[in-house]
């Protein structure tokens, strides 16, 4: 099929839903990956780490083999001759990328709301939801860079696993934050305002200023949207 402009989304969207088995089979791995967040006892640490380990492997690996899987298709160089932005065209599969995401994600977050809540806040769940859609959103996000630097799809799988393990150690998101470097790319990515948003949510008590987790998304993709035009160089 050929993506006409403005349709890629539309694509992604298609193959997302169109076989009902795979679909079930996307929506049962993040559950069954995250399932220690439903596990009552487990630290509320350990909780949001698994939980935005798993986002983060998954966010980045669909993303990047997306864009690698275009590029190899020559689609990339098709839609590059189109009478559209090429910031457009990513940012569209970015923005359906993380809202694909966030339906794979959504059951198990309403299983952990559910048992977790002792209280209804409409404030702290609206910062829970803020921080989880920028974590989704940045780890697609951070797939442009992957793809980008790959030269092959065995070389985006390594740079993916690689990219996730990294992310997770300068993050601070397990263990506490004793070295000045961490407390500041912590502070740069959305990740801990993440975890700290599911403290907020379960104590009624936040580390940081959550406002600052929707903020760094925004300045990751107006970054990564910045490099994306090297995808569509042959």
């Amino acid at each position: 099929m050929i993506i006409l402009p403005n349709t890629l989304w539309q694509e992604e969207f298609l193959n997302f839903i169109k076989n009902k088995r795979a679909l079930i089979i996307k929506i049962l791995i993040p559950l069954i990956l995250s399932s220690p967040i439903l596990i009552p006892g487990v630290p509320n640490e350990i909780k949001a780490g698994i939980f935005i380990l798993t986002i983060l492997f998954i966010g980045i690996f669909s993303s990047t083999i997306g864009l690698i899987q275009l590029k190899d298709s020559k689609m990339l160089q098709r839609l590059a001759i189109l009478p559209i932005s090429k910031k457009r065209l990513i940012l569209e599969y970015i923005f359906i990328k993380g809202f694909m995401d966030s339906i794979k994600f959504f059951l198990p977050l309403v299983i952990f709301i559910i048992i977790n809540l002792k209280f209804f806040s409409v404030i702290m769940l609206s910062w829970l939801l803020i921080c989880y859609f920028s974590t989704i959103f940045t780890a697609n996000s951070l797939g442009i860079l992957i793809a980008v630097i790959s030269g092959s799809s065995g070389e985006a799988h390594l740079y993916a696993i690689i990219s996730v393990l990294f992310i997770i150690g300068i993050s601070g998101i397990f263990g506490t934050l004793n070295f000045i470097i961490l407390e500041i790319t912590s502070s740069i990515l959305p990740f801990k305002y993440f975890s700290d948003s599911i403290s907020f949510f379960l104590t009624g008590q936040s580390q940081s200023l959550l406002i600052f987790a929707p903020i760094s998304c925004s300045i990751i993709l107006i970054l990564m949207l910045f490099i994306s035009n090297k995808l569509f160089k042959f």
